[in-house]
């Protein structure tokens, strides 16, 4: 695996253009989402109630993602399978 894994490439620049949004997910398991999306992403949570988490980068206080738990709700199969 590369060393710099998460490093900006040296010159690399987005667009000024671009910006990123406020996402909202549906999922089964609020807290299996938030342990994924802080694990493996590198999000915080900003803030949790028991139907729902809103999280951001670390360091910010910036909603980019909000997680709602449907209980009951069942994982859409990938595609591969």
């Amino acid at each position: 695996m590369p060393a710099d894994v998460g490093i900006r490439p040296p010159g690399y620049r987005l667009p000024e253009s671009a910006h990123i949004r406020r996402v909202r997910l549906q999922v089964s398991d609020l807290n299996r989402s938030i342990a994924y999306y802080e694990n493996v992403l590198g999000l915080q949570v900003l803030k949790r109630s028991s139907e729902g988490a809103s999280l951001g980068p670390r360091g910010e206080d910036k909603v980019i993602l909000e997680l709602v738990e449907l209980r009951g709700a069942r994982a859409v199969p990938r595609r591969d399978q």
